[in-house]
C-alpha cells in the first residue's frame, strides 16, 4: 500500500474534524437555520397538500364532513392555503351550512379578490338564501372579470328575475346570447322575462328557439302558459301535451292541462289528468285543489273535503283550497267548519271567502 495515500488520508480527516468542530460564524449560523426552516416549511406544505388531496378524495365520494375537517387540517398547516378554503367552503355548503360556507369563500376572496369560483359559489348560496340583492353584486363583479363568458350573464340575469328586475333580466340573457347563439336556457330565461312583461309573442318566440335547441318538456309548458295568458287554449293545451309527450313525468303540464279542460267543462278528462299530476307528485297541492274543486262539481261533497284536506295538510295557508273545503263543509251541513275555513281564507286574501263570510255567516 502507498504510505503518501495513507499520510493524506489521515490529513484529510484530521482537517474535516477541525473544521467540523470549529464555532459557525453569525452568517453561516442564520443560513444553517434558514436551510432547517426552509425544510421544516417544506415538510409542513406537503403534510397540508397530502390532507387536502384526502379532503377532495372524500369530497368526490360525497363524504363531505369528513371532507370539511381534511381541508380544515390542510389549513391548520398552511394558512393561505386558497383553494382549501374554497374546497372547504363546497363542502359546507353540500350539508347546507350556508353561514360557515360563505365564511369560507369570504376567506378566499381576502387572499385573492379575483377568485371568481369563489364569488359565484358564494352566488349561489344567496341566491338559495333568496338574498338577490347579493347575488346580483357577486355575479355582477364576474362579469367585469370574465366579460366573454356566456354564463357570467345568464347567472346575473337569473338573480336579477328573481329579484323581479325583468327588464335588466332580459338584457343579461340577451348578452349571454350574443356569446353563445346556442344557450337554450338562455333563451327560456329570456321568453319568462319577456311573458312576465307581457310581451307574449316575444316570448314564444324564445320558447321556441330554446325548444328547437333542446327539446324539454318545462319549454313545452312555458309555451302553453303563455299561450293561455294570450287566450288561445287550443294552442295552450297543445304545448302542454308536447311537454307531457316529451316527459311523461312532468306533472305540472298535467296540471296545467286539467285546469282547461276543466274550465271548458269537460271534468272528466280534467280530473284524469289531476290524478295523472297527482302521479308524479302525491304531495301537489295545486292538483289536489283542483281535483277537490272537480269532485264538488260532480256533487262528491265527502271526497272534495277528504282532497283538499290532503291539500291544507300540505299548505295550511292554501287560500283556494279553504275556500273549496268550506264550500264542501257547507253543502255537508258543516256550517261551523265551512265558515271557519271561509275565515282564515279571507284573513289570507280570498275575495270570494270574504263574500262567504258576509253571506253566509253573518261577518
Amino acid at each position: 500500500m502507498n504510505m503518501k495515500k495513507i499520510n493524506f488520508f489521515v490529513l484529510f480527516l484530521f482537517l474535516t474534524q477541525a473544521i467540523i468542530g470549529q464555532d459557525l460564524t453569525e452568517k453561516e449560523k442564520a443560513y444553517q437555520d434558514s436551510i432547517a426552516n426552509l425544510n421544516a416549511a417544506n415538510e409542513q406544505k406537503a403534510k397540508s397538500q397530502e390532507a387536502y388531496n384526502k379532503g377532495i378524495s372524500l369530497m368526490n365520494s360525497k363524504n363531505y364532513s369528513d371532507a370539511i375537517a381534511k381541508f380544515d387540517e390542510a389549513i391548520q398547516l398552511d394558512n393561505q392555503f386558497i383553494e382549501a378554503y374554497y374546497n372547504k367552503g363546497l363542502a359546507q355548503s353540500q350539508v347546507k351550512k350556508y353561514s360557515a360556507a360563505k365564511k369560507s369563500f369570504n376567506k378566499v376572496l381576502e387572499l385573492n379578490d379575483e377568485h371568481d369560483q369563489a364569488l359565484i359559489a358564494r352566488a349561489d348560496i344567496h341566491m338559495k338564501e333568496r338574498h338577490y340583492e347579493n347575488a346580483i353584486s357577486d355575479y355582477t363583479e364576474v362579469t367585469f372579470h370574465q366579460p366573454g363568458v356566456a354564463s357570467t350573464y345568464y347567472n346575473l340575469g337569473t338573480a336579477l328575475f328573481m329579484n323581479t328586475d325583468y327588464q335588466k333580466a332580459l338584457e343579461m340573457f340577451s348578452k349571454a346570447l350574443n356569446i353563445n347563439d346556442k344557450y337554450y336556457e338562455a333563451y327560456n330565461d329570456r321568453g319568462s322575462c319577456n311573458r312576465m312583461l307581457d310581451k307574449f309573442d316575444e316570448a314564444i318566440a324564445d320558447y321556441q328557439k330554446a325548444a328547437s335547441l333542446q327539446s324539454k318538456a318545462f319549454i313545452y309548458n312555458n309555451i302553453g302558459s303563455t299561450k293561455r295568458r294570450k287566450g288561445d287554449l287550443e294552442g295552450a293545451k297543445a304545448a302542454y301535451t308536447k311537454a307531457v309527450t316529451t316527459d311523461p313525468k312532468f306533472y305540472q303540464a298535467y296540471n296545467n292541462r286539467g285546469k282547461i279542460l276543466m274550465e271548458q267543462g269537460n271534468l272528466k278528462e280534467a280530473l284524469w289528468n289531476f290524478n295523472k299530476a297527482l302521479e308524479g307528485n302525491p304531495k301537489y297541492a295545486i292538483a289536489l285543489n283542483n281535483k277537490g274543486a272537480i269532485l264538488f262539481k260532480q256533487e262528491k261533497y265527502k271526497d272534495a273535503e277528504q282532497t283538499l284536506t290532503k291539500a291544507l295538510q300540505i299548505d295550511p295557508n292554501y287560500a283556494s283550497a279553504l275556500t273549496n273545503r268550506g264550500m264542501a263543509r257547507e253543502m255537508l251541513r258543516n256550517a261551523s267548519g265551512a265558515c271557519a275555513d271561509w275565515k282564515k281564507a279571507a284573513s289570507l286574501g280570498s275575495k270570494s271567502a270574504k263574500q262567504y263570510l258576509i253571506n253566509d255567516c253573518n261577518e
